[in-house]
């Protein structure tokens, strides 16, 4: 189990994809300089997965919501973040661990198969125009990306 230094309180967002009293999924803004994807299972705990531009291309898909977090569960950085009630104390397990110490399979808190993100919750922009846009709130990594092709001519 690791310790990470985010308080849940004052994180900054991307994204609000759904939202319930408080934000149930979303994406961060750049934490420890990297952007994250956080996907509600309780009051204190989330999924957490560090983005890469794979991921982010993903989520900017018609693809429903389930098959991303299948996708995601498939690396090795898609993990459980758990917040102590005070924000003193924040612990992310891997998968096995949370799955163990839980005795739950993870599987049991992704939506049902049609779910998918309609919109930005914070822009109120439909999510079929974030699709058409959404390289614009990622241009360092998408700059990076442009300089690995022109680099190896990939």
């Amino acid at each position: 189990m690791k310790r990470i230094n985010i308080n849940l309180e004052e994180l900054d967002y991307l994204f609000i994809f759904d939202y319930y009293d408080y934000p149930l999924s979303f994406i961060s803004k750049k934490i420890e300089g990297n952007y994250y994807f956080f996907y509600f299972i309780d009051y204190s705990t989330y999924f957490i997965k560090r983005l890469s531009i794979k991921d982010i291309s993903l989520i900017f898909t018609d693809t429903p919501t389930r098959t991303i977090l299948e996708e995601f569960k498939l690396s090795e950085d898609f993990n459980v973040i758990e917040y102590s009630t005070s924000n003193e104390k924040t612990f992310i397990k891997t998968i096995a661990e949370y799955e163990l110490e839980t005795n739950t399979n993870i599987e049991e808190f992704f939506p049902d198969e049609e779910s998918k993100f309609e919109e930005d919750l914070i822009s109120r922009k439909p999510f079929l125009l974030l699709k058409e846009s959404y390289t614009e709130f990622f241009p360092d990594i998408l700059k990076k990306r442009e300089c690995s092709k022109s680099s190896f001519g990939v």
